[in-house]
């Protein structure tokens, strides 16, 4: 993948833009020095910033490098604490791409993950088809009642676009998100058909096996409980070459950062015996 310099002021694009190559496995990378530099992928510009190393990523060639390395970051679905890394409320978090994409920046400073993930508000597509939401400031939207108690009531619903709603915004803050956040994939999530219509009905959720438990451990617990399930799990797992450590959901907006430093570093303990 090649990257294409549309404009620059002071960065000098000559030796100091260069390639290495791992094995059979090449990569172009890119390293400004300063100034204002730009480029285009597929289309799409990038701002660079100084002092900042670049990798265009191949998502098929990423997959297959994660599944091959022997060490395998870890992958919660970790978006919403960000408020407490930023100073904002829920509230503020889900009105604005800009405050999105802030909070999805600083995990990415804290936290050595594999990628970045978007906000998991499953509550936005339900909102596009007439539920009705309830906000707060410290707790992620949920849905209260109920718009389809049969099939004559299906039939019914609208059909939302894209950017119905807060559709927009989510929408948005991935494309902002994708330029700000440069090191590693950034994943945008969208509720299944069957979580949605267990909303719709006012169903709810059924809870899956998790893999380090969302509330009573990573929320409720202490930094010495999530190392030690962390570490267990990650002992029974980590065998299987398509394991990687993860949450059992999305982690709570309110689950303390203690808790999550000690689940990252958990993760890298393991990886140092």
């Amino acid at each position: 993948m090649n990257l294409t310099i549309v404009g620059y002021g002071h960065t000098r694009c000559g030796p100091e833009w260069g390639f290495a190559t791992q094995g059979e496995n090449f990569h172009r990378v890119y390293f400004v020095l300063g100034g204002d530099c730009r480029c285009t992928i597929h289309g799409e510009t990038y701002f660079l910033q100084p002092e900042t190393l670049y990798i265009p990523m191949d998502m098929q060639q990423w997959l297959r490098s994660v599944m091959d390395a022997p060490v395998r970051k870890a992958l919660p679905v970790l978006s919403f604490p960000s408020i407490q890394l930023t100073g904002i409320t829920v509230r503020d978090l889900i009105a604005s791409s800009g405050a999105q994409v802030e909070g999805m920046a600083a995990i990415a400073r804290r936290c050595d993950a594999a990628a970045s993930v978007s906000m998991m508000d499953l509550s936005v597509e339900a909102e596009c088809f007439g539920s009705t939401i309830l906000f707060s400031d410290d707790e992620v939207p949920t849905v209260t009642g109920a718009v389809v108690s049969s099939m004559e009531d299906v039939a019914r619903l609208p059909a939302p676009q894209v950017g119905d709603g807060r559709t927009g915004i989510y929408v948005e803050a991935i494309a902002r998100a994708k330029k700000r956040i440069t090191d590693r994939p950034v994943f945008a999530g969208v509720i299944g058909p069957y979580s949605l219509a267990g909303r719709l009905m006012d169903v709810s959720q059924i809870m899956l096996n998790s893999i380090v438990e969302p509330v009573s451990v990573l929320r409720n617990g202490t930094p010495e409980t999530v190392r030690a399930e962390t570490l267990r799990i990650m002992e029974r797992c980590c065998g299987h070459k398509n394991f990687l450590i993860s949450s059992g959901c999305d982690i709570p907006p309110a689950a303390p950062w203690e808790n999550l430093d000690a689940f990252f570093a958990a993760v890298a303990e393991f990886y140092r015996r």
